[in-house]
C-alpha cells in the first residue's frame, strides 16, 4: 500500500487551463513530501505552464509563491495575503526568459 501511496503522492495535479490575448497556461500542482504529511493545501508546490497562442511555443513554467486565483488581462491574479482582516490580491507580469 505504501508503494501506491509513494507513487499517487509524486503525481501533478493539473486545475485548469486559462486562455489569455497572447498566452495558453495550465495551472498545475506538484505534491510533495510536506504536503503529504500536512494535507494542507497551501503546502503544495504551485505553476504555471506557460505556451504562446501564435506557434504554440512552450515557454516554460513559473512557480508561484502563493496560491493561484486566476488570470486578468494577461497577468496572473496570486492572494498575497489570506488574512481576512488584510486580504490582498497582487497582479504579476508573466515574465519569460
Amino acid at each position: 500500500m505504501e508503494q501506491a501511496y509513494d507513487i499517487i503522492s509524486q503525481i501533478s495535479i493539473v486545475m485548469q487551463p486559462f486562455l489569455t490575448d497572447d498566452f495558453f497556461l495550465f495551472y498545475f500542482m506538484n505534491q510533495n513530501e510536506i504536503f503529504r504529511e500536512s494535507l494542507d493545501y497551501s503546502d503544495l508546490e504551485q505553476y504555471i505552464g506557460v505556451y504562446s497562442l501564435e506557434g504554440r511555443h512552450y515557454h516554460g513554467e513559473i512557480e508561484l509563491p502563493h496560491q493561484f486565483k486566476g488570470v486578468l488581462n494577461n497577468q496572473l491574479m496570486i492572494i498575497r495575503d489570506d488574512d481576512p482582516d488584510h486580504f490582498i490580491i497582487g497582479l504579476y507580469e508573466i515574465e519569460l526568459n
